[in-house]
């Protein structure tokens, strides 16, 4: 059976929302936190299948300057560190219109 394969698409829109997370955290200096009342939300796999998260804040980490979203972990407290590249499309882009 014949499909079309997204993956190439999926990976050039994932690209588009790192190059954009980075312009705007280099105008924030690096780091942005967000309200924990109204924070954004991203989608990502989790421990169980598909999650969703509240983001605490987007910043970038070590030296190559990674993009790191921090969010809040509903199932044991704290916070985890997620990459864009564990972000479902679209997920980045949400919490970069929050800035």
């Amino acid at each position: 059976m014949k499909h079309l394969d997204i993956n190439p698409l999926i990976a050039a829109v994932k690209n588009i929302e790192l190059q954009e997370a980075r312009t705007a955290l280099d105008a924030y200096g690096g780091r942005c936190t967000f309200d924990s009342d109204n924070p954004p939300y991203v989608n990502h796999e989790g421990s169980c299948g598909p999650a969703c998260s509240a983001v605490k804040q987007i910043r970038y980490s070590g030296k190559r300057r990674e993009v790191v979203v921090e969010v809040w972990d509903g199932d044991n407290g704290g916070t985890l560190n997620l990459r864009a590249s564990d972000l479902f499309p679209g997920s980045l882009q949400d919490v970069i219109e929050y800035m």
